[in-house]
């Protein structure tokens, strides 16, 4: 945050029930969410921003880019799945035991619960937010078709040990129209858009 914001303008935004922004009545939705970034930038009187999303917040950011184009300037995506098969197995499971019974209890003991309720306006709302993002989390979507039509610059990031798996992650670049070297040393251009960079 600090070096970002030494020559830009840095919004760090708490999504619904996170952080310091209140739960509402609603279910938690990747799209619902993506408006809801998309009011607050045109709120604040900007007409674009650089969008930037990590792991839920990187969906956040997918659909915000998909569905209100007009106020994305560039897009930063990291350890974000495109279609839910995208994480590893293990994340997955990890996923559906959000809402499984004495979850909420069991994860006072993380620093995710730590740091939102040092934070949150009600603390005691926790158990309400893991069975919301468990209901989210758990159903299944696919974004490819969505994905291809992004036209702004986006920047993908995933680390060596990532939740998101090596294949989608390739396949990610190739929706958004990188070129892929083959074993024998040709580029072969992604048939959706060209790009000008290569995967090794």
């Amino acid at each position: 945050m600090p070096s970002l914001s030494k020559n830009r303008k840095v919004i760090a935004v708490d999504l619904q029930a996170h952080g310091r922004t209140a739960d509402i009545d609603r279910p938690l939705s990747y799209e619902a969410m993506a408006d809801d970034i998309a009011a607050l930038v045109k709120h604040l009187g900007f007409a674009k921003a650089d969008v930037m999303g990590y792991s839920v917040g990187g969906g956040v950011a997918v659909c915000t880019a998909v569905r209100h184009p007009e106020v994305v300037r560039k897009l930063v995506l990291v350890s974000t799945a495109f279609r839910r098969d995208g994480w590893y197995p293990e994340i997955l499971a990890g996923m559906a035991q959000m809402g499984a019974a004495g979850a909420a209890e069991s994860m006072k003991q993380t620093p995710m619960y730590e740091l939102y309720a040092r934070v949150a306006p009600k603390p005691a709302d926790w158990p309400v937010l893991l069975t919301k993002l468990n209901e989210m989390l758990k159903k299944d979507y696919d974004w490819s078709k969505e994905v291809a039509t992004i036209k702004v610059p986006t920047l993908l990031v995933f680390g060596d040990a990532d939740a998101v798996r090596t294949a989608h992650a390739v396949q990610f670049f190739e929706l958004l129209g990188a070129v892929r070297r083959t074993v024998d040393g040709t580029d072969r251009e992604c048939p959706i858009r060209g790009s000008p960079f290569c995967l090794a």
